[in-house]
């Protein structure tokens, strides 16, 4: 026992630095193994986190990219839950659930394509889902915008071998709390309060402009508070009637869709006219103007002088900014 006592006292601090060092080693040793376990945990859960967005998994689509086409983007989880409502539609197009799929399409839509499930049927499921079941192919675009290729399913119609397929591009909108969906290249609806433009007792109002892919239909209220009949234009051309983007590219009207009488206004009249323009969609494109370049002011002074090259008639150009 004196030895023992007599060796603590002759290395007593190398005793006491060794037991510190041994006991700095053990701490550092628990320290990284508890690191090491909460990273561990960490990771798993990154890994199943993304393991389950990565397997989102759609009943009736088939995703063909996980990047927008126009973007380059990786696909957000918004736009991933996007696709939930374009799978049902899909799915209840491919049951002939005709009713359901209907309620899944946006108001706006329906007042501009599909006023009843009759017309739903006749011009939209009725070309695509009468006959077989249909393969979905589904891409982001951009944006709540998604290509979508409806193909035939050739097991499911016994191997016919039809090729027939179509395209469209469906919008994911909400409304009324819920993810409803603009369908037949019909992007949807912008309403306008303030854009509007008073000359010559004239007030030309912008209501609202309806966007498809490939083209834009724009309603005008044109009110004559003047004592004249107006024309808004001869539709002798197509140069006079457009809208104009931030680069001061102009779009034209479909003129020949326009007849005069539907732009003649009578003297205290109010009238609602819709136009078309030939404006393929562009998320990058912005209208800053819709120009009538040759309204006349007298239309009846006008046609009795209308051969005679100075017949003094005005022209009026009236610009809404917007």
């Amino acid at each position: 026992m004196n030895k023992i006592i007599r060796f603590y006292n002759q290395n007593r601090k190398r005793i006491w630095r060794a037991m510190i060092f041994i006991l700095f080693i053990i701490s550092l040793i628990q320290a990284l193994n508890y690191l090491t376990k909460v990273n561990l945990n960490k990771n798993s859960k990154n890994i199943r986190n993304e393991s389950e967005e990565s397997n989102i998994t759609y009943n009736e689509v088939n995703i063909e990219s996980e990047e927008s086409i126009l973007s380059k983007d990786s696909l957000s989880q918004s736009q991933k839950d996007n696709i939930f409502v374009i799978d049902e539609f899909f799915k209840c197009c491919n049951e002939n659930n005709v009713n359901a799929a209907y309620e899944l399409i946006s108001q706006s839509c329906k007042e501009q394509m599909f006023p009843n499930i009759e017309t739903f049927i006749e011009l939209y499921h009725g070309k695509m889902f009468e006959k077989d079941k249909k393969n979905i192919f589904v891409e982001n675009w951009v944006d709540n915008i998604y290509k979508v290729k409806i193909e035939e399913d050739i097991l499911a119609n016994g191997g016919k071998g039809d090729t027939e397929s179509f395209q469209d591009y469906v919008t994911v909108i909400r409304e009324d709390g819920k993810n409803k969906l603009n369908i037949n290249n019909y992007i949807g609806k912008k309403s306008y309060i303030d854009e509007k433009e008073e000359k010559n007792n004239i007030i030309m109002q912008l209501v609202e402009k309806n966007t498809y892919m490939d083209y834009d239909i724009y309603t005008i209220k044109v009110t004559n508070n003047s004592d004249k009949i107006i024309l808004l234009d001869e539709l002798e051309g197509i140069s006079s009637m457009y809208i104009e983007d931030e680069k001061e590219i102009k779009y034209y009207a479909y003129a020949n869709e326009l007849t005069q009488t539907t732009l003649l206004i009578n003297p205290r009249e109010t009238r609602t006219i819709k136009i078309r323009y030939y404006s393929k969609f562009t998320y990058q494109k912005e209208i800053k103007k819709l120009v009538f370049a040759e309204v006349i002011l007298d239309y009846e002074k006008y046609m009795s002088d209308k051969n005679n090259e100075n017949n003094g008639i005005e022209k009026i150009e009236y610009t809404l900014n917007f």
